[in-house]
C-alpha cells in the first residue's frame, strides 16, 4: 500500500503550490462572504425628495405667427399678409369656436383673443365687440354689427 501512496505523492507533488493557492483563495472568499453577512446594511433613504414639475400654459399664437411669416418653400407673400392683417388689429376680440346644442335651445361658444378665456352665449346677447347674436345655428352664428348683418361659419360648404 505504502507503493500507491507514493505514487500519488509523486503524482500531485508539481501541484502542491497550485492546490495551495486554490485553499487559499476558498479560504479568503469565505472569510469576506462572512464578514458582508454578519455587518448590517447601510440606512436607505426612502423619502420622496424630488420637485413635481411645473405646468406652463401652452401658447400657439407666437410660433404660430413665426412660422406663417418663414417662407419655406420660396417667396409667397399670401401667408404674410393674412398674418399681417390679423395682428393688425382688424380681427374682434373674440373668436368663434363652436355650439353646444341642449334640447332645442343653442348656445355659442367663442373665445377671447385677450386673455384666452371661453364664454358661452345665447342668441340676442351681445359679443365683446357690441355685435349682437341674432341667431344659432348648427356651425354658424349670425350677428347684427352696426347695422350690418354677417354669418360666421365654422365649416365651408364649398366643395372647391
Amino acid at each position: 500500500m505504502s507503493t500507491t501512496f507514493a505514487t500519488v505523492g509523486h503524482v500531485i507533488r508539481p501541484y502542491v503550490p497550485h492546490i495551495g493557492a486554490a485553499v487559499a483563495a476558498i479560504m479568503l472568499g469565505c472569510s469576506i462572504g462572512y464578514m458582508k453577512i454578519s455587518t448590517r446594511p447601510p440606512d436607505v433613504d426612502i423619502a420622496d425628495n424630488w420637485n413635481m414639475p411645473q405646468w406652463s400654459p401652452y401658447q400657439p399664437s407666437v410660433s404660430a405667427n413665426e412660422l406663417a411669416l418663414l417662407e419655406l418653400w420660396g417667396p409667397d407673400d399670401r401667408a404674410r399678409a393674412n398674418v399681417e392683417t390679423a395682428a393688425s388689429g382688424d380681427t374682434p376680440p373674440w373668436r368663434f369656436i363652436g355650439t353646444i346644442q341642449d334640447g332645442a335651445s343653442r348656445l355659442a361658444v367663442i373665445e377671447l383673443t385677450q386673455d384666452g378665456g371661453v364664454q358661452r352665449l345665447n342668441t340676442d346677447d351681445r359679443l365683446p365687440d357690441g355685435a349682437e347674436i341674432l341667431s344659432i345655428g348648427i356651425g354658424e352664428l349670425k350677428v347684427l354689427k352696426d347695422g350690418t348683418e354677417s354669418t360666421i361659419t365654422l365649416f365651408s360648404t364649398d366643395e372647391g
